[in-house]
């Protein structure tokens, strides 16, 4: 699985305030922790985190640079938590969890149902799907993208 690259900005301004001002800029506010690091408050583009969700989906390795093109900060991530507004389609806030690509993490992998069942297509059933994710423990590198 390739990493992707997302251009982060540290916040000064933590709070409600600051991230309603993040948001009418076009940014998403969000926090960085984990792997023995201490937790930071950054800022992503909303646009570009959007489309790294609708084109690679939530399990993906996330390489977050610093948004001066510098190669010093740089984090190996995977997104944790999304907030979403209830009626808009608008990522609230981002939680991305260091990750080291040697040790195993637990993600949620969507299960996909391939195939009609024989009592649906004959006997006019219904079939209930109870059960849509999975959780997986892998190395963070091996992630399917789906099983």
């Amino acid at each position: 699985m390739a990493e992707t690259i997302l251009k982060f900005e540290p916040r000064e301004k933590a709070g409600s305030q600051g991230a309603r001002r993040l948001r009418r800029n076009g940014q998403v506010p969000g926090v960085v922790y984990g792997d023995g690091g201490p937790p930071s408050t950054v800022s992503v583009d909303h646009k570009a985190l959007w489309d790294l969700l609708h084109q690679r989906g939530r399990n993906v390795i996330v390489s977050l640079l610093p948004g001066d093109d510098g190669e010093k900060g740089a984090q190996t991530t995977i997104i944790k938590e999304l907030q979403h507004h209830p009626i808009r389609a608008e990522i609230l806030h981002v939680d991305f969890h260091r990750i080291s690509l040697t040790e195993k993490i637990v993600v949620e992998i969507p299960l996909v149902v391939v195939g009609s069942a024989e009592g649906v297509q004959e006997g006019g059933g219904v079939l209930e799907h109870m059960l849509h994710r999975v959780e997986v423990e892998c190395l963070a590198g091996e992630i399917p993208d789906r099983i």
